[in-house]
Protein backbone atom coordinates (compact mmCIF):
# COMPACT_ATOMS: atom_id res chain seq x y z
CA UNK A 1 0.00 0.00 0.00
CA UNK A 2 1.64 3.46 -0.97
CA UNK A 3 0.48 6.57 1.29
CA UNK A 4 0.72 10.17 -0.36
CA UNK A 5 1.15 13.76 2.08
CA UNK A 6 -0.45 16.13 -0.54
CA UNK A 7 0.92 18.90 1.82
CA UNK A 8 4.34 17.20 2.13
CA UNK A 9 5.01 16.15 -1.33
CA UNK A 10 6.26 12.63 0.24
CA UNK A 11 5.56 9.38 -1.03
CA UNK A 12 6.28 6.09 1.43
CA UNK A 13 5.36 2.49 1.20
CA UNK A 14 3.53 1.02 3.92
CA UNK A 15 3.85 -2.96 4.43
CA UNK A 16 1.10 -5.16 5.47
CA UNK A 17 2.57 -6.46 8.26
CA UNK A 18 2.71 -2.38 9.15
CA UNK A 19 -0.70 -1.51 8.12
CA UNK A 20 -1.70 -4.63 10.39
CA UNK A 21 0.21 -2.85 13.21
CA UNK A 22 -0.92 0.72 12.51
CA UNK A 23 -4.75 -0.21 12.40
CA UNK A 24 -4.31 -2.15 15.80
CA UNK A 25 -2.24 0.70 17.28
CA UNK A 26 -5.74 3.30 15.83
CA UNK A 27 -7.77 1.04 17.74
CA UNK A 28 -6.12 0.78 20.84
CA UNK A 29 -4.58 4.70 21.16
CA UNK A 30 -8.42 5.59 20.38
CA UNK A 31 -9.91 3.05 22.81
CA UNK A 32 -7.62 3.97 25.69
CA UNK A 33 -5.40 7.07 25.03
CA UNK A 34 -1.45 7.44 24.54
CA UNK A 35 -1.14 6.86 28.01
CA UNK A 36 -3.03 3.84 28.73
CA UNK A 37 -2.48 2.23 25.58
CA UNK A 38 -0.39 -1.42 25.93
CA UNK A 39 2.03 -2.47 23.09
CA UNK A 40 0.82 -5.94 24.23
CA UNK A 41 -2.98 -5.44 23.22
CA UNK A 42 -1.44 -4.08 19.78
CA UNK A 43 0.68 -6.68 19.39
CA UNK A 44 -1.45 -9.74 19.70
CA UNK A 45 -4.35 -7.70 18.10
CA UNK A 46 -2.04 -7.23 14.67
CA UNK A 47 -1.32 -10.65 14.83
CA UNK A 48 2.22 -10.32 15.45
CA UNK A 49 4.95 -10.57 17.82
CA UNK A 50 5.82 -7.43 20.66
CA UNK A 51 9.69 -7.54 18.91
CA UNK A 52 8.05 -7.41 15.62
CA UNK A 53 6.05 -4.15 16.73
CA UNK A 54 8.87 -2.68 18.16
CA UNK A 55 11.24 -4.09 15.28
CA UNK A 56 8.90 -1.59 13.15
CA UNK A 57 8.63 1.46 15.65
CA UNK A 58 11.38 1.61 18.77
CA UNK A 59 9.02 3.36 21.04
CA UNK A 60 5.45 3.91 21.90
CA UNK A 61 6.10 7.35 21.15
CA UNK A 62 7.09 6.75 17.56
CA UNK A 63 4.27 4.00 16.85
CA UNK A 64 1.51 6.82 18.23
CA UNK A 65 2.90 9.29 15.86
CA UNK A 66 3.16 6.63 12.59
CA UNK A 67 -0.17 5.72 13.37
CA UNK A 68 -1.28 10.00 13.78
CA UNK A 69 0.56 10.33 10.31
CA UNK A 70 -0.81 7.93 8.48
CA UNK A 71 -4.39 8.69 9.59
CA UNK A 72 -3.99 12.50 8.80
CA UNK A 73 -2.70 11.56 5.73
CA UNK A 74 -5.56 9.74 4.65
CA UNK A 75 -8.50 12.37 6.18
CA UNK A 76 -6.30 14.97 3.84
CA UNK A 77 -6.50 12.63 0.94
CA UNK A 78 -10.38 11.77 1.34
CA UNK A 79 -11.05 15.49 1.70
CA UNK A 80 -9.30 16.66 -1.32
CA UNK A 81 -11.08 13.73 -3.53
CA UNK A 82 -14.21 15.35 -2.09
CA UNK A 83 -13.37 19.07 -2.59
CA UNK A 84 -12.14 18.56 -6.33
CA UNK A 85 -15.84 16.67 -6.99
CA UNK A 86 -17.64 20.17 -5.99
CA UNK A 87 -18.26 23.20 -8.20
CA UNK A 88 -15.74 26.51 -7.22
CA UNK A 89 -17.29 27.69 -4.57
CA UNK A 90 -16.32 30.73 -2.24
CA UNK A 91 -13.53 30.21 0.69
CA UNK A 92 -16.11 30.87 3.24
CA UNK A 93 -18.54 27.72 1.77
CA UNK A 94 -15.55 25.80 1.26
CA UNK A 95 -14.77 26.44 4.81
CA UNK A 96 -18.13 25.40 5.81
CA UNK A 97 -17.82 21.94 3.73
CA UNK A 98 -14.74 21.19 4.88
CA UNK A 99 -16.11 21.33 8.50
CA UNK A 100 -19.15 19.61 7.58
CA UNK A 101 -16.77 16.75 5.76
CA UNK A 102 -14.63 16.31 8.67
CA UNK A 103 -17.54 15.91 11.31
CA UNK A 104 -18.85 13.41 9.49
CA UNK A 105 -15.47 11.75 9.05
CA UNK A 106 -15.04 11.46 12.75
CA UNK A 107 -18.39 9.75 13.41
CA UNK A 108 -17.80 7.15 10.53
CA UNK A 109 -13.87 6.55 11.93
CA UNK A 110 -14.29 7.57 15.92
CA UNK A 111 -11.05 6.09 16.95
CA UNK A 112 -8.94 7.32 13.94
CA UNK A 113 -10.88 11.41 14.96
CA UNK A 114 -9.26 10.38 18.93
CA UNK A 115 -6.00 9.41 17.80
CA UNK A 116 -5.84 12.38 15.17
CA UNK A 117 -7.57 14.85 18.16
CA UNK A 118 -4.58 13.38 20.88
CA UNK A 119 -1.69 14.32 18.23
CA UNK A 120 -2.93 17.50 17.70
CA UNK A 121 -3.59 18.73 21.38
CA UNK A 122 -1.06 16.19 23.25
CA UNK A 123 1.30 14.26 21.68
CA UNK A 124 3.72 12.16 23.51
CA UNK A 125 6.34 14.18 24.70
CA UNK A 126 9.29 12.79 22.54
CA UNK A 127 6.88 12.70 19.19
CA UNK A 128 5.70 16.31 19.78
CA UNK A 129 8.49 18.42 17.34
CA UNK A 130 7.75 15.97 14.74
CA UNK A 131 3.89 16.37 15.14
CA UNK A 132 3.92 20.16 15.37
CA UNK A 133 6.18 20.28 12.06
CA UNK A 134 3.72 18.20 10.28
CA UNK A 135 0.90 20.39 11.76
CA UNK A 136 2.54 23.37 10.60
CA UNK A 137 2.83 21.78 7.17
CA UNK A 138 -0.93 20.85 6.82
CA UNK A 139 -2.10 24.63 8.00
CA UNK A 140 0.25 26.04 5.22
CA UNK A 141 -1.57 23.79 2.86
CA UNK A 142 -5.12 24.00 4.07
CA UNK A 143 -5.04 27.79 4.09
CA UNK A 144 -3.54 27.94 0.73
CA UNK A 145 -6.23 25.46 -1.03
CA UNK A 146 -9.39 27.23 0.63
CA UNK A 147 -8.08 30.79 0.13
CA UNK A 148 -6.20 30.38 -3.60
CA UNK A 149 -9.68 31.84 -5.48
CA UNK A 150 -9.77 34.67 -3.33
CA UNK A 151 -9.69 37.84 -5.55
CA UNK A 152 -6.53 39.61 -5.31
CA UNK A 153 -7.20 42.66 -6.66
CA UNK A 154 -9.44 43.65 -3.90
CA UNK A 155 -6.80 43.60 -1.33
CA UNK A 156 -4.55 46.62 -0.34
CA UNK A 157 -1.25 46.12 -2.85
CA UNK A 158 0.52 47.16 0.27
CA UNK A 159 0.04 43.46 0.96
CA UNK A 160 1.58 40.85 -1.37
CA UNK A 161 -0.03 37.63 -2.01
CA UNK A 162 2.47 36.16 0.27
CA UNK A 163 1.38 38.43 3.02
CA UNK A 164 -2.16 37.85 2.67
CA UNK A 165 -1.79 34.18 2.78
CA UNK A 166 0.73 34.20 5.84
CA UNK A 167 -2.04 36.68 7.78
CA UNK A 168 -4.54 34.05 6.89
CA UNK A 169 -2.43 30.98 8.08
CA UNK A 170 -1.74 32.74 11.42
CA UNK A 171 -5.34 33.60 11.99
CA UNK A 172 -6.07 29.54 11.33
CA UNK A 173 -3.48 29.01 13.73
CA UNK A 174 -4.62 30.94 16.42
CA UNK A 175 -8.04 29.55 15.79
CA UNK A 176 -7.08 26.03 16.02
CA UNK A 177 -5.45 27.39 19.65
CA UNK A 178 -8.71 27.98 20.73
CA UNK A 179 -10.94 25.91 19.73
CA UNK A 180 -9.24 22.60 19.52
CA UNK A 181 -9.27 20.96 22.61
CA UNK A 182 -8.97 17.40 24.50
CA UNK A 183 -12.91 16.13 24.26
CA UNK A 184 -13.90 18.24 21.59
CA UNK A 185 -16.93 16.51 20.11
CA UNK A 186 -18.42 16.69 16.65
CA UNK A 187 -21.73 18.82 17.53
CA UNK A 188 -19.35 21.22 19.31
CA UNK A 189 -17.05 21.51 15.87
CA UNK A 190 -20.08 22.17 13.73
CA UNK A 191 -21.30 24.66 16.32
CA UNK A 192 -18.38 26.82 15.93
CA UNK A 193 -18.20 26.65 12.17
CA UNK A 194 -19.84 29.96 11.74
CA UNK A 195 -17.96 31.70 14.70
CA UNK A 196 -14.22 30.74 12.88
CA UNK A 197 -16.00 31.98 9.18
CA UNK A 198 -17.39 35.24 10.35
CA UNK A 199 -13.50 35.85 11.91
CA UNK A 200 -11.46 35.04 8.82
CA UNK A 201 -14.10 37.45 7.22
CA UNK A 202 -12.79 39.95 9.35
CA UNK A 203 -9.60 39.28 9.12
CA UNK A 204 -9.87 39.85 5.02
CA UNK A 205 -11.84 42.61 5.47
CA UNK A 206 -8.97 44.55 7.18
CA UNK A 207 -6.62 43.66 4.65
CA UNK A 208 -9.02 45.00 1.89
CA UNK A 209 -8.80 48.50 -0.10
Amino acid sequence: MTTWSLWTGNMRKIEISDNRILDAAIEEFGDKGYALASTNVIAKQAGVSKGAVFKHYPTKAELFYAAFERELSKMVNGLTVAMGTIPKQSPFTTIALIVDWKARYSLEHPNAAKVMLEGIVSPPKKMDMKTQELLGKLKTFSGRYIFKDLDWSSFDPRYSKEDILSVLETAISGLQARYVRPGLTVDELTGIRDECTDFLKIVIKGMEK
